[in-house]
């Protein structure tokens, strides 16, 4: 058998992108802002406990009677309900992946 000889693989550095995966020697772009995970984390909890806080007064405005469309009282319900899920599914996914890799022995 023939097998072809060994080339090592050489480092990229230039190759676009390379500085945002961590393989580049170059300065990260000022361009692309950071932002930690938990700010966007935050900011998407904010936004669904945003959206319970606005379902919530339009049911108390509809049973007060001044709401003149209810599909709009029910539309936002459904919307709310349907970030509620996605958010607990997604803290449940991250909590249990988190317990995963704290349980991991290096």
């Amino acid at each position: 058998m023939n097998f072809m000889p060994f080339q090592p693989i050489m480092p990229i550095s230039n190759a676009p992108g390379s500085n945002f995966i961590g393989l580049g020697n170059q300065e990260r772009s000022s361009s692309v802002p950071e932002t930690p995970f938990e700010n966007y984390l935050s900011q998407a909890l904010n936004g669904v406990n945003d959206s319970i806080i606005q379902t919530g007064d339009l049911y108390q405005k509809a049973v007060a009677g001044k709401v003149q469309n209810l599909h709009q009282v029910t539309i936002a319900a459904a919307e709310a309900e349907v970030l509620l899920k996605l958010a607990t599914g997604i803290t449940s996914k991250l909590t249990t992946d988190a317990t995963t890799l704290f349980q991991m022995q290096f």
